[in-house]
């Protein structure tokens, strides 16, 4: 008796992870073998170097040499949909036949199509072989003696590594546990068998011969301590748990309400000028308490105090970070992120993180060069003038913040020239920055705007962290968001924020009329600090004076007794239900404190109903990042 099965049951492996259709053209990653439309890949290659399935690299430089045509799974993915293939067939047609162009399949004689057909070799363009012998000082109960192969001198020792990884640990994933040698010279994985031929064997005989280890024994690994790599290893992949997120998904917006001239925002806000204000965030229609102006990620963005347990690339919570190769001050999650990291930035401050310590720079000046470092390809064009969209991935909006040099002393401008003084010394005489065609003067500009612009525009990331039984919000890295800075400061604000991993979520602390400016808090607030504190430090880091109602009309400080009562009366047993920062809790908790928020809003003096508020503050932040013991 046959056993039918169902189609929609083998769509996850014959669709496209992309477009979510049938695949079209079929074609592989040949690092991962996951499987793509052609189109779909070719598109995502445009603005990525990873695959989309997994994350993993692809190349830095030209991933679309690693892409295949996957003959195979397309004539599956044709026998299983009925009439797929002759419907495209015919959609291919009539495009060329709309553009008055000739259809490469029709003038093509026989079934096959030109991926499908495959040309005789020519003796002339016979691939070169190389004889190779594999080493192997693997420490495992069952040793592999020495490999002999041939293979194509165009092979890269990234496909070396997975072979042997799939020999020795029966996972090609853990190929960045290896490393291979050439005459005691550790290979990049970039390298083809030809280029290490050519520069890095001695002699002129073959075979070519290389040696594998663990990455551990070239740090000189004890011998009688090696037979213990093998029981480690054993005991973590035991431990090991599945990778999860310390927060809830992002949350997002309709994409039919995306801001066409601000890339991060909704089109509840528009950015415009006013004279007192210069640029600012205005509504442009009523927005209501909790809604979401805006999910925005920071151009840059640098782990400031929990440097030991969050990925310095993509700030995730992890436990069991891994150094660089090269230092010990970057800490990564997984070799993707540290391999992102190092070919957009940590090859040029790598050098430069002990003399960065010994000279006691700050974290924002810090942020300041990691930004420099990651706009490298943009200095041509940052000075220019804005365009009509607003972009948060791009340093020309960074290059355009505010900076106040000029209404900074002399002694705090020149304190920061001498700063970007001593990193361009540093950078010229350390790294290889300059070297890849950046111009000297240029970079002095920059760094030193970089400098000025991070000083004042920086924000903490936060994360809910445990105190006890209860939870605080505390920072956990700085970053710059270049939306966010738009909205004007007021001690008492209508916009609140908070994090899901790095990005941003805006939300209206307030309801927000149409016409109405926005306003996120820089400092101190109104409820803790007199008005006269909160002016000195806007003055003193900021560099304007606070005009928000608050501080015209100085609202009383609020003592711990007056808030204690405001506590007890407007929210002390959902804050009870919400200390230990469940997630189902704050679900439940949510709709109410919205509607007692609406409520309170329309029958308490302004600024009054600071414990609703307050509660609706953190009960967002439940859903974002939450540190987890």
């Amino acid at each position: 008796m046959d056993r039918k099965i169902k189609l929609k049951s083998l769509n996850p492996y014959i669709t496209c992870n992309i477009c979510k259709g049938y695949l079209i053209d079929a074609t592989a990653i040949t690092e991962c073998l996951h499987t793509f439309c052609k189109s779909c890949l070719i598109k995502h290659l445009e603005a990525n170097t990873t695959c989309p399935t997994c994350d993993i690299v692809i190349h830095h430089s030209y991933p679309r040499q690693y892409i295949n045509f996957d003959r195979t799974m397309q004539d599956i993915v044709y026998k299983l949909v009925p009439e797929l293939q002759e419907s495209e067939i015919e959609r291919e047609k009539e495009f060329y036949r709309q553009r008055g162009l000739p259809c490469p399949k029709e003038m093509l004689t026989g079934e096959e199509t030109k991926e499908e057909r495959s040309p005789e070799p020519d003796d002339g363009e016979k691939e070169e072989l190389i004889s190779l012998c594999l080493e192997c000082t693997m420490v495992n109960p069952v040793q592999l003696k020495n490999i002999f192969i041939r293979v194509p001198t165009k092979t890269t020792v990234f496909y070396l590594k997975k072979f042997i990884a799939s020999k020795i640990f029966n996972e090609a994933r853990l190929l960045h546990n290896i490393d291979i040698l050439c005459n005691c010279d550790v290979l990049d994985i970039d390298d083809t068998l030809k280029y290490v031929y050519l520069t890095k064997w001695k002699f002129d005989d073959v075979p070519l011969v290389l040696k594998c280890q663990p990455k551990a024994l070239q740090h000189g690994y004890p011998d009688a301590l090696k037979p213990k790599l093998i029981k480690r290893r054993k005991h973590s992949r035991a431990q090991k748990t599945t990778n999860e997120r310390y927060y809830e998904p992002v949350p997002t917006f309709p994409d039919s309400e995306r801001n066409p001239l601000i890339r991060s925002a909704r089109n509840c806000v528009e950015i415009t000028k006013i004279p007192q204000y210069g640029r600012c965030v205005m509504a442009t229609r009523d927005i209501e308490i909790g809604e979401i102006l805006a999910v925005e990620k920071p151009y840059v963005a640098l782990v400031k105090d929990e440097i030991y347990v969050h990925c310095h690339e993509c700030f995730e919570l992890c436990y069991n970070l891994i150094p660089c190769n090269s230092c010990t001050k970057a800490l990564y999650c997984g070799e993707s992120c540290k391999e992102r990291a190092f070919a957009t930035y940590h090859k040029y401050e790598c050098p430069l993180l002990l003399s960065l310590d010994s000279i006691f720079i700050d974290p924002p000046k810090r942020l300041a060069l990691k930004s420099v470092f990651m706009a490298k390809d943009e200095f041509g064009d940052c000075a220019a003038e804005e365009d009509e969209v607003y972009r948060s991935d791009r340093f020309r909006e960074v290059y355009h913040m505010e900076g106040h040099a000029k209404e900074r002393s002399h002694e705090n401008f020149l304190a920061r020239a001498v700063t970007a003084a001593a990193l361009f010394h540093l950078i010229k005489n350390h790294t290889t920055f300059l070297q890849d065609g950046v111009c000297e003067d240029r970079l002095k500009d920059v760094l030193l705007m970089a400098i000025l612009v991070c000083g004042i525009n920086t924000v903490d990331l936060n994360e809910l962290s445990p105190t006890g039984m209860t939870y605080d919000i505390s920072p956990l890295a700085l970053g710059v968001y270049s939306f966010f800075t738009l909205i004007n400061h007021s001690c008492w604000p209508n916009v609140f924020r908070h994090f899901h991993g790095s990005t941003m979520v805006m939300r209206a602390y307030n309801t927000i009329k149409k016409g109405e400016q926005c306003f996120v808090i820089y400092g101190p607030n109104y409820l803790q600090y007199p008005k006269e504190f909160r002016q000195n430090f806007l003055a003193n880091h900021q560099f304007f004076t606070c005009t928000c109602k608050a501080c015209e009309e100085d609202w009383p400080v609020r003592t711990a007794m007056h808030m204690m009562k405001d506590w007890m009366f407007d929210g002390f047993f959902t804050m009870m239900k919400l200390s230990s920062a469940n997630v189902d809790a704050a679900k439940q908790e949510l709709q109410q404190l919205l509607i007692k928020a609406k409520q309170m809003e329309m029958t308490v003096p302004p600024g009054r109903d600071f414990a609703v508020k307050d509660l609706l503050n953190f009960c967002y932040n439940i859903f974002g990042n939450k540190r987890r013991i």
